[in-house]
């Protein structure tokens, strides 16, 4: 999902509705774990920098941004990959997805 729109709600808290990338594997379960640890403030997140934000998924819309070439092939969607032209460039590391079990 590509942040695309952002605007100020419930009072401080800043408010991304985010569009679909259609490029991008499907990552939100993951981002979806940052998202709720940031907010709780989790001990290992810095106070420094940007302040936690709501993300509102927006499945209907998607993004105008272009894809990004180089990444890890994991993270491309494998159908969009698949339609490519054989110039477009993936990176041949390894990543290697991980399942994420938090207690709470």
């Amino acid at each position: 999902m590509s942040s695309d729109e952002s605007e100020h709600e419930d009072g401080e808290v800043q408010v991304f509705r985010l569009k679909k990338m259609p490029w991008r594997a499907d990552v939100d379960h993951e981002m979806h774990i940052i998202d709720q640890q940031r907010l709780a403030g989790a001990a290992n997140f810095t106070p420094r920098g940007s302040k936690p934000a709501k993300r509102f998924r927006n499945a209907i819309q998607e993004s105008s941004r272009p894809a990004i070439e180089g990444l890890p092939r994991a993270l491309y969607n494998s159908s969009w990959l698949n339609a490519q032209s054989p110039s477009f460039t993936v990176s041949d590391k390894k990543l290697q997805r991980m399942e994420i079990i938090l207690s709470r």
